[in-house]
């Protein structure tokens, strides 16, 4: 009989603590490693690790955002821990598996899966409240049946977690050529991923925003009007991407029973991808990002606010907001594309 696989998730971290604990406390009970990759957290972050055996801790230093290194970082740790077969799951801080996940029999379809398959999870996005959720009809490619292989087959796992575009350019790997369709895949029903960003509004739109001038830096200006859409749709109307539904009971029931705090969400104004959108202003300019579906938010009065308190060094940033007919029009036209898809959503 064929040993039951270890398995793994990998998590990046940078200032999470707001969901670290309930983060931990379930994967703790679902993986035999918690490996995390911490990019210079200064919320707290570092003493909540210390918490939990389970966690393997990964420091990176770098200042740089790129998703892709800091991912095979984490998968190199789990084939160093483990060589042989493996599951991996890749998530965010802010996703955990539904309480009834190992009760479940498609858990066991997990672990009988060959090396090589893709595992997709459907992942109910949870609204604020923490008693209803968004669900879609799509699924998701979080996990990866590893078995250890020469280092090139890095990039053929990796595109096995290539839920963003970046993450395959961020290794100079074309991404219209490399399809995680030709691996054996694994979609399952039952078994859910809870993801708590929307948890946030304030929050999911700073995050937008930020992965809007991270793409808008990495592409040339005729990509622009492809990400503000992408972003602005995402930021405002992702209540209208599913179909809204009061949450299962049997997705957290198990957790609170065994302690873990599943309802609490903590809010704040400003976010650490803010700052490091003014990073983005420092290197660029801010003319660079005057198409990108940034400017909702105040940055001059954002960054002289924390500049004041000690939260900004830099003296001498200067912020150029887009002119206002430049950023009229463009809301305008949000709006008409957002219109157009209500109604080509009607009419088909």
């Amino acid at each position: 009989m064929r040993q039951k696989p270890k398995i793994f998730i990998i998590t990046p971290v940078k200032n999470e603590a707001w969901i670290l604990e309930r983060f931990l406390s379930v994967s703790s009970h679902i993986a035999d490693y918690v490996i995390i990759n911490d990019q210079n957290s200064t919320d707290g972050s570092q003493d909540i690790y210390e918490k939990y055996e389970k966690v393997v801790l990964l420091k990176n230093d770098t200042s740089q955002y790129n998703e892709a290194t800091r991912q095979l970082d984490m998968i190199k740790k789990a084939r160093e821990i483990e060589p042989g077969r493996k599951i991996i799951f890749a998530l965010d801080s802010d996703e955990v598996f539904a309480a009834n996940s190992l009760q479940l029999a498609e858990w066991q379809k997990i672990i009988e899966a060959e090396p090589g398959t893709v595992i997709h999870f459907e992942k109910p996005e949870v609204l604020p409240g923490v008693n209803k959720v968004i669900r879609y009809d799509n699924t998701y490619p979080i996990g990866f049946v590893d078995e250890h292989g020469p280092e090139s087959d890095f990039y053929y796992l990796l595109r096995g977690f290539a839920k963003k575009q970046h993450l395959l350019l961020d290794q100079g790997v074309d991404y219209t050529v490399s399809s995680i369709d030709e691996n054996p895949q694994l979609h399952l029903q039952d078994v859910k991923i809870l993801h708590y960003a929307f948890t946030r509004p304030k929050a999911i739109k700073s995050k937008m925003r930020f992965y809007n001038v991270v793409e808008s830096s990495m592409y040339g200006h005729s990509l622009k009007t492809t990400l503000r859409r992408r972003y602005f749709f995402k930021a405002n109307y992702y209540e209208e991407q599913g179909n809204i539904q009061v949450m299962n009971p049997a997705w957290v029931n198990a957790w609170e029973q065994k302690g873990i705090d599943m309802t609490s969400i903590p809010q704040q104004e400003d976010y650490w991808w803010d700052f490091e959108i003014l990073e983005y202003f420092k290197k660029h300019g801010s003319r660079k990002f005057w198409y990108d579906n940034i400017w909702d938010k105040d940055w001059g009065t954002f960054y002289r606010k924390n500049r004041t308190s000690g939260k900004i060094l830099e003296n001498h940033l200067r912020i150029e907001k887009p002119p206002w007919y430049l950023k009229t029009s463009l809301n305008a036209l949000d709006r008409l594309y957002v219109l157009a898809l209500k109604m080509r959503e009607k009419l088909s």
